[in-house]
């Protein structure tokens, strides 16, 4: 079976996708995988055929498209300066036609199902939907880009009818051009299949129906992360870890953080009154131990998350749903510095499970902070943390691939 993966998107995006192609590709399909420059050393990492998506999504997010993103706070004007962001020009649905021409099925993430619809209707295939939030109009929860509060059963719902017409509306013009560009006219059916690839434990009255399964985080199994040499933590690392108590890990993943100086002069001062030792991952934001003498303080790039964090005490993170997930599996607080798209929904969750605290990028300062990790080191959150990190699924890769297969032959 020829599967192509549409994923579109910064890190957290391709990282999932690739998760689930590498996957699909042990069991001896053929994978391609699209996703946008800037991302393609993930899918790369897990020696799976790669094709351009678009733009470099390191370039978008310093743009000023960027910053409009960042800089929205209601359902409507989020959707319309996110399609406006990532649907630059005619690219997207260009490289999306091309990268799904001869395939047998075709899976998509929620910022690129509309057009691959219309795709999959046009070549005739199925579609698999991937969805990392609750997108759809529930009355457990709020839509994750509404910025509304968990306010009741049908508020809840009107959120997610609302986003979903706004994203919509954001999305006519696109849609349109896909139908031009792909000489199709006809109705585009639903997808055959749409995974919830995020954790029950995290929004436990969500209902899993059969057609829109929870399955939980696609994360990096164990054999495939031997494959890729990621079975250890860096020595370096584990040496410093092990030299001291189990320090706290910051890091913003792809988002950027305004003053790098600043934040880490932050991180610092906290440690210090804290009593604690800070791991700093640098992410997109160029976050850097330049200028800190502290031996508390220890800076590192990338990391591997599903094995660092079981290390650490706390995290404190932007609340991607990736790195939500993982802390979360972690069994460790969280503090979440949200800063747009779906992290005030991740750190609502995390708020409301009593596994954490969560407040806005835009007011983060030295108090702040200050309290917020010492909230998340009290001994009553940390034994919350553990209780959700016991809840949370571990085998989501195998399950949705099992899905996958079942709904498209």
């Amino acid at each position: 079976m020829r599967v192509t993966l549409l994923a579109f998107g910064t890190r957290g995006d391709a990282q999932p996708m690739s998760v689930l192609g590498s996957e699909l590709q042990r069991r001896g399909h053929i994978v391609r995988l699209a996703s946008s420059p800037g991302t393609h050393d993930i899918p790369q990492a897990f020696d799976l055929t790669t094709l351009p998506l678009g733009r470099d999504m390191r370039e978008m997010v310093v743009s000023e498209e960027g910053a409009a993103i960042m800089m929205a706070r209601s359902g409507r004007k989020l959707s319309r300066a996110v399609v406006r962001a990532l649907y630059d020009g005619t690219s997207v649905i260009r490289d999306a036609i091309a990268a799904c021409s001869d395939s047998d099925v075709i899976i998509a993430s929620w910022l690129t199902q509309h057009i691959a619809e219309v795709i999959a209707a046009q070549r005739r295939v199925p579609l698999v939907a991937i969805q990392t939030i609750p997108v759809r109009p529930s009355r457990a929860v709020p839509h994750p880009l509404s910025f509304d509060r968990d306010s009741g059963s049908f508020r809840n719902w009107l959120s997610g009818a609302n986003l979903r017409l706004h994203w919509r509306r954001a999305m006519r013009g696109h849609i349109q051009l896909t139908r031009a560009l792909s000489g199709f006219r006809g109705r585009t059916p639903p997808p055959a299949l749409e995974i919830q690839a995020f954790d029950h434990a995290l929004v436990p009255a969500l209902p899993s129906e059969q057609t829109t399964p929870i399955v939980g985080s696609l994360i990096i199994p164990g054999e495939v992360r031997e494959a890729l040499g990621e079975t250890d933590v860096d020595d370096v690392v584990v040496r410093w870890i092990q030299g001291g108590e189990a320090p706290v890990l910051y890091g913003f993943g792809s988002m950027p953080v305004g003053d790098p100086h600043a934040v880490m002069q932050m991180i610092e001062r906290v440690a210090h009154e804290t009593g604690t030792r800070a791991i700093v991952s640098s992410g997109w934001g160029g976050l850097s131990a330049a200028g800190i003498s502290d031996d508390r303080i220890l800076a590192v790039g990338a990391v591997n998350h599903e094995l660092l964090m079981p290390m650490c005490a706390a995290v404190v993170h932007h609340g991607g749903a990736g790195t939500t997930a993982a802390s979360s599996r972690a069994g460790i607080p969280a503090v979440i510095c949200s800063v747009s798209y779906d992290q005030p929904f991740w750190g609502g969750r995390i708020a409301a499970l009593g596994s954490g605290t969560t407040f806005e990028f835009s007011e983060l300062d030295y108090d702040r902070l200050l309290q917020a990790v010492t909230h998340a080191l009290a001994e009553e959150t940390r034994a919350r943390a553990r209780l959700v990190g016991h809840s949370m699924r571990r085998d989501a890769v195998q399950s949705a691939a099992d899905l996958i297969e079942s709904a498209v032959r």
